[in-house]
């Protein structure tokens, strides 16, 4: 099968890419290596090329210049509250990436990453977000006059975070998930806890965050409600006719501090 006049014009416009190396080419000096004029229709063929070998992570965009990507890697990316990051992988040394080349990854994500130098510490730069972990975080809803944001309690998201869709009241503690990258990032909120000063939302906050069930399995409420559980008073004190008043409230998962009153002479 022959090859396309742009299948190989794609193939030079690569090959002279990879020879500038770490140098990059600009589009211009390009266009001009490969003969193509600088009328409209050229200038179309030019720029669709490069986003097919873009779309291949054959090469990449910065600033000006048109680079060759080198080695890509793929894994789970860490991300630390000062910005920068790492690629974890489980064959061979985790990559470190700088806050500038993080390009919006979040702790969590899976991502293509170009490794761009380093011998003994492997360094580079995400390249692509393939999948966003989709989990909960907790966060403060803020209101001050007109505006409103989420306050995350995670440090490593930005400090006041745009929201794109739910309310709470003001200073409750919310759960909510991220969507859209990098100066887009925004979160959704799905559920007010109540307000931040509240003890009684503390434990749902742990259950919100790690997604801990509220409830036993069913199974296990079944194998309950047919046991028959015996107790014996022997080698106890029998404090059933006392008049004791638990200090622990309602909602307390331990009933374990409690007063008693009784009346003497």
């Amino acid at each position: 099968m022959k090859k396309s006049s742009e299948q190989r014009l794609k193939e030079k416009a690569y090959s002279l890419i990879l020879k500038r190396g770490t140098r990059g080419v600009s589009v211009s000096v390009l266009r001009k290596s490969l003969g193509l004029a600088r009328d409209k229709k050229s200038r179309k063929l030019l720029a669709s090329i490069l986003n097919k070998l873009i779309r291949e992570n054959k090469v990449y965009r910065a600033g000006r210049k048109i680079f060759s990507t080198r080695e890509i890697l793929k894994g789970k990316i860490q991300r630390f509250k000062e910005g920068f990051g790492f690629l974890l992988r489980d064959d061979g040394p985790d990559v470190f990436i700088p806050p500038h080349l993080m390009k919006g990854a979040l702790d969590g994500d899976i991502a293509l990453v170009e490794r761009i130098g380093g011998k003994r510490r492997p360094e580079g730069r995400v390249i692509k977000i393939i999948e966003r972990e989709v989990k909960n975080y907790i966060g403060t809803f803020r209101k001050f006059r007109r505006l409103s944001y989420i306050e995350p309690d995670i440090l490593t998201l930005p400090p006041r975070l745009p929201i794109a869709k739910g309310r709470a009241e003001p200073d409750h503690k919310v759960v909510f998930h991220l969507t859209g990258h990098g100066k887009n990032l925004k979160g959704v909120i799905t559920e007010d806890l109540g307000h931040e000063n509240d003890p009684s939302i503390d434990v749902k906050v742990v259950l919100r965050k790690f997604n801990l069930p509220e409830s036993f399995p069913e199974e296990v409420e079944g194998y309950l409600a047919k046991r028959t559980f015996h107790t014996t008073t022997a080698n106890r004190i029998d404090l059933r006719n006392e008049l004791i008043f638990t200090i622990d409230p309602r909602t307390a998962k331990d009933f374990d501090d409690a007063i008693s009153i009784k009346k003497i002479k």
